[in-house]
């Protein structure tokens, strides 16, 4: 078959496959083809130690942790770039490495713990995308899918986590 019609038939077939060439690949996302190019991959960076008042620089961006003399007024409406963590339950330092699989954690608002790979097909981040998002831990328990959703960072104290900024 030709490039075109691979591509071609990549447009029906099922989201997340992808074709690969020397030059990129082309992934089927919902309802449109994205074509990327190669990049290399550098393998997945040690964990990054987040103390109060630092910066991470990471492969895909960086993030800060700060403590906050009060929360926000609102706390809904925010970007999803920031997360705010109930200080009294937060163990710093913070790590902060890229989502493995076996990964568990518990979504806020849900009352079981959901594989994080089942996590993120049910937000539709697209094959691809998965390899940029970063888990933060406070000791060994993920509070934070960077990006998506915190998870309540004591499972027996579940009020809107208010005075830690991720």
């Amino acid at each position: 078959a030709t490039t075109a019609q691979e591509i071609d038939a990549l447009r029906k077939s099922q989201v997340g496959r992808k074709l690969e060439f020397a030059s990129g690949a082309v992934w089927r996302e919902r309802g449109r083809l994205l074509f990327a190019p190669s990049m290399p991959d550098a393998g997945d960076p040690e964990p990054v130690l987040l103390g109060v008042a630092d910066a991470a620089a990471l492969r895909h961006g960086s993030l800060r942790a700060d403590l906050l003399d009060r929360p926000p007024e609102r706390l809904t409406g925010r970007p999803t770039t920031e997360a705010y963590l109930d200080a009294r339950f937060v163990r710093f330092p913070l790590r902060v490495r890229p989502w493995e699989d076996g990964d568990r954690f518990r979504p806020f608002g849900m009352t079981a713990d959901k594989k994080l790979s089942d996590f993120l097909t049910d937000q539709r981040v697209p094959p691809h995308r998965k390899r940029a998002v970063y888990v933060v831990l406070s000791d060994d328990e993920i509070v934070w899918v960077a990006g998506h959703r915190i998870a309540p960072v004591s499972y027996t104290h579940l009020t809107l986590p208010t005075n830690r900024e991720v």
